[in-house]
């Protein structure tokens, strides 16, 4: 189980830091076509980037259960007490 885990976030930070990256390209791709006076992207790449607001707005619902599952699983393994199996005098 922890290998599973271990390569799930190896992936998703490789993968992050690689889009990060090549989206973030975008804004030195508008400056190259602004210093040739031409505006506007090709229609192929307007349609990526409806696609890919569309998924980064979805990102916070994908994101708050996983967040979720996290915390719990941290709480639990971090070995404190849960507040109703703490003697009655605390």
């Amino acid at each position: 189980m922890i290998e599973h885990l271990k390569a799930a976030a190896d992936q998703l930070h490789a993968a992050w830091d690689n889009y990060s990256s090549v989206y973030s390209s975008l804004q030195q791709y508008q400056t190259k076509r602004s210093a040739l006076h031409t505006y506007g992207f090709p229609p192929e790449l307007t349609h990526l980037l409806d696609t890919e607001l569309t998924f980064m707005s979805s990102l916070p619902s994908k994101i708050a259960p996983i967040e979720v599952a996290v915390r719990r699983a941290r709480n639990y393994s971090s070995g404190l007490a849960p507040i109703n199996a703490l003697p009655p005098e605390f």
